[in-house]
């Protein structure tokens, strides 16, 4: 039987903190449609597996009102490294938002079973495309080592948020809008261009029901163009998960 003294205890409940907020945030994890029972059982086994692993402060012991406070900072560290890993699916389902907007299909909303929630057509499939392009980059492992490499920087049971690693958290949370416009640009731009064309035509030849003709027509140019720019759009997926894992090496 395996011994369980305080210390080892303390660095269990800490552990176990971090990870519970970070499956909250986490995409797999933190979906809706993940039944409880597989989301506790994941957060209970990497929480065994790393509390032995981990050196716990000094200043912790369980039977002190400071412990609940390093709980809660535990969790929101977790939180902040799920963010950090959910700003890619952010970005690239904003991306789908501006592109159904131009298309008109923001009122052809969908049941998203991810997040329990209405989305649009083609957010969901982009959603679905940086699951796929986040898994075969081994974003999943990446995971499990942000998570490890996260207590060189946050030791288990201390409540000081180093400073170096605010500029790194807001750069990649505010970036989230950018990269969003860098991938759905193109086919932005081909829609705009489209309108243009229409207007145009409206003007020149004012007989032209231009709305009815142009609607399809800008429906069909907008799903061509998605479709010849989606390897552009894997490959700058990739370059997202390769991004985050730089910016998780220089943070931890």
């Amino acid at each position: 039987m395996i011994p369980v003294d305080e210390a080892s205890l303390a660095a269990f409940l800490l552990v176990l903190a971090r990870m519970s907020g970070l499956a909250m945030a986490v995409p797999f994890l933190g979906q809706r449609n993940i039944p409880v029972m597989i989301r506790a059982a994941v957060v209970m086994v990497l929480s065994v597996a790393l509390a032995p692993l981990v050196a716990v402060s000094a200043e912790a012991r369980l039977l002190d009102l400071a412990f609940v406070l390093r709980l809660v900072f535990e969790a929101l560290v977790g939180l902040f490294l799920g963010y950090l890993f959910l700003a890619v699916f952010m970005a690239v389902t904003m991306a789908g938002q501006f592109i159904d907007f131009e298309l008109g299909f923001g009122l052809a909303q969908v049941f998203d079973p991810t997040f329990g929630s209405q989305s649009t057509i083609l957010s969901r499939f982009y959603y679905l495309l940086a699951m796929v392009v986040f898994l075969t980059c081994n974003g999943h492992h990446l995971i499990v080592m942000a998570l490890a490499g996260s207590y060189r920087v946050f030791p288990a049971g201390s409540l000081t948020f180093p400073a170096v690693v605010s500029p790194a958290a807001l750069r990649a949370l505010s970036d989230v809008f950018m990269l969003a416009l860098k991938v759905g640009a193109p086919v932005i731009g081909a829609l705009f261009v489209a309108d243009v064309v229409f207007g145009i035509v409206a003007r020149a030849v004012p007989q032209m029901n231009v709305f009815v003709i142009g609607f399809p027509l800008k429906i069909l140019l907008g799903l061509a163009a998605v479709a010849i720019t989606l390897p552009f759009t894997v490959a700058f997926m990739r370059d997202l998960v390769t991004g985050l894992e730089g910016l998780l090496a220089k943070a931890f």
